[in-house]
């Protein structure tokens, strides 16, 4: 988002990510990873954070290498960046 001007900084982006782990033949395995950011923009950003979170899951290097062997569940909330002091309500997508 920072290549389309996009702030990211100082709280604006935060991500949590959580995985899920089964058991195979006694061995520990990564089936599912979760990813959800929480990014705090103005309104006029929203189209270009969708068209980024969109577009990016296959630019990253890491799902690029897992994205057939595990099942990755990748979504966003928008949360209308503080103006004045005021914090608004949440818009939640997925992928």
């Amino acid at each position: 988002m920072a290549a389309r001007h996009v702030k990211t900084g100082r709280g604006a982006l935060a991500s949590e990510v959580r995985g899920e782990v089964e058991t195979e033949d006694g061995v520990l395995v990564i089936r599912r990873i979760f990813v959800h950011h929480r990014v705090a923009v103005s309104e006029n950003v929203r189209s270009v954070v969708e068209e980024v979170h969109n577009a990016y899951a296959m630019q990253c290097p890491l799902y690029r290498t897992l994205h057939r062997c595990i099942d990755f569940k990748i979504s966003y909330e928008l949360t209308p960046a503080e103006e004045g002091g005021e914090s608004g309500g949440r818009i939640a997508n997925s992928a």
